[in-house]
């Protein structure tokens, strides 16, 4: 007995892509173009406005992990800098020593004549910053930007920094924009108690907007170019995303890896149940805190009893999880049901409930087990969508229980 070992080539082949493109959905590409960011334009707008008008306050782009919020930093330092503005960013908030060594950097003569005229234009004291950068500005307003401002709620020297950028800024009569999960930035206010920011969300994108977002990535790679995504599989997509596009990406490619490896070649293949894997497979999406959410949770009510138990035991179904009896046993007391129903009667997340499916399918190779006859469940359709039933072979050892 051999493995068939299925090529990314002949699965590229079989949709039409060209053989030589990197793929669409690739980590290297998992950057969002600002153009596919919700309201960009209103975004844009958001801060030219402050940028051309505003002086001695913070602007505030926030949202939740891979919204694109690194991606708007980078459009304004690439569309600010230069254009009679001296922009200045940091990766995070920098520390008192972090912002003394970035600006010397960005004030270091950068010729013989500057070496020559521009005096003295380094500094080891953050007290005498203001003073350099007004002088080496020559007219042009000062931009810092900032980004995963979040940082500061466990970095007192992160704090710190922030707080001297905010004297720095006063001084210089300049504006900071930053980036960062929401609610991260604590209260900053002036002497006076005035507010001193003003925010901007970046919003998640709706199923339309992320299904526009695959399909365009698709139609890179050739003309034309099929979809191995099935509908069930966008929504699915969409679903575990949360609209997040940087997400939205991540389970594409990660599900064509799966795809690749199991020889789901062909349009459509890949369904919600591929996409399901693909997310349990990834790092958890982190939540507006920053705190990891598991894939995964295990089922917690409906239990089978003991009796039950023994009998299974005595069948192949013996073989089978806790987890994935408890499908078993729901869908036999609920057949055609599809993967929502399940997952409201079991009280579980859809997720978990096309985990246990593809399982007991036997998509898993690595947990299949010998002696059980896979697959255990009949496919049908009820309301558009995939439904499940137990194989009348199962069937018939749940009816005598």
């Amino acid at each position: 007995m051999f493995m068939v070992k299925y090529d990314e080539t002949s699965w590229r082949n079989a949709l039409g892509w060209g053989k030589d493109l990197e793929r669409p959905f690739s980590a290297s590409d998992a950057t969002i173009s600002h153009e596919l960011i919700v309201e960009f334009d209103e975004i844009k707008n958001f801060l030219n406005h402050h940028v051309t008008t505003g002086k001695d306050y913070f602007v505030y782009v926030y949202g939740p992990t891979g919204i694109g919020k690194t991606t708007v930093l980078s459009w304004a330092i690439n569309a600010y800098n230069g254009n009679n503005k001296l922009v200045i960013d940091f990766i995070s908030p920098p520390t008192q020593t972090e912002i003394i060594s970035r600006i010397n950097r960005v004030l270091e003569p950068r010729n013989l004549i500057e070496r020559v005229l521009g005096g003295k234009r380094r500094t080891d004291s953050i007290h005498n910053i203001p003073e350099l950068l007004n002088s080496a500005a020559k007219g042009r307003k000062i931009i810092f930007v900032v980004d995963e401002v979040e940082k500061i709620a466990n970095d007192s020297e992160k704090a710190k920094g922030l707080n001297d950028l905010k004297n720095i800024m006063e001084r210089t009569h300049s504006l900071t924009i930053l980036a960062g999960l929401a609610n991260a930035v604590p209260h900053l206010t002036d002497s006076e108690g005035t507010r001193l920011w003003y925010n901007q969300q970046i919003k998640p994108m709706d199923r339309g907007q992320v299904i526009e977002l695959i399909t365009k990535r698709i139609s890179t790679m050739g003309n034309p170019a099929k979809s191995p995504f099935s509908q069930e599989a966008l929504d699915e997509i969409y679903s575990l995303s949360q609209g997040m596009p940087r997400r939205a990406l991540e389970l594409c490619n990660k599900a064509i890896d799966i795809a690749i490896d199991d020889g789901l070649e062909g349009e459509g293949r890949i369904d919600g149940g591929t996409i399901a894997r693909a997310h349990v497979e990834l790092r958890p999406i982190k939540n507006e805190a920053g705190i990891s959410k598991p894939a995964v949770t295990e089922p917690r009510k409906n239990k089978p009893g003991r009796v039950q138990e023994r009998m299974i035991e005595s069948t192949y179904l013996g073989l089978l999880t806790k987890s994935e009896k408890k499908l078993l046993e729901y869908i036999h007391a609920h057949p055609v049901s599809t993967a929502e129903e399940i997952a409201a009667g079991l009280d579980s997340p859809k997720t978990t409930i096309w985990v246990w499916i593809g399982r007991v399918q036997g998509n898993d190779k690595e947990r299949r087990k010998e002696g059980v006859p896979y697959p255990l469940l009949e496919e049908s359709e009820k309301d558009g969508r995939k439904a499940y039933s137990l194989k009348n072979s199962v069937s018939s050892y749940y009816a005598n229980l």
